[in-house]
């Protein structure tokens, strides 16, 4: 079970893979920010509450080397902009949360 607060600190669901009742999620759309994906989830979970998945890997995810998602500023940013101006995090809450999106990130990669 994912809960909103846990999705704060990394993407914890794949678009890939992600499947959502339209009927519970009627009028959340994908915005083209950067990370729509994650932004989605998160307005997502703030309706549904939680989310439940399986520990299978379904599909994989490769990250091309020219790709938006390899670019890390470019990613960093975007997540900034996600906890500031989407969320209307203070800048506390937002440095808080982007300390741990960075340490998940980076975790992810290692």
């Amino acid at each position: 079970i994912i809960s909103y607060n846990d999705m704060l600190t990394t993407n914890h669901i794949g678009m890939l893979t992600g499947v959502y009742d339209r009927s519970v999620i009627k009028s959340i759309v994908m915005k083209n920010i950067g990370h729509e994906d994650y932004l989605f989830w998160l307005e997502t979970l703030q309706v549904s509450l939680e989310a439940k998945g399986i520990r299978v890997p379904l599909a994989k995810y490769r990250l091309a080397k020219n790709s938006l998602s390899s670019n890390i500023i470019k990613s960093a940013s975007w997540q900034w902009i996600i906890y500031r101006d989407q969320l209307n995090f203070s800048i506390a809450t937002s440095a808080f949360y982007f300390i741990l999106y960075l340490f998940n990130a980076l975790k992810k990669r290692i």
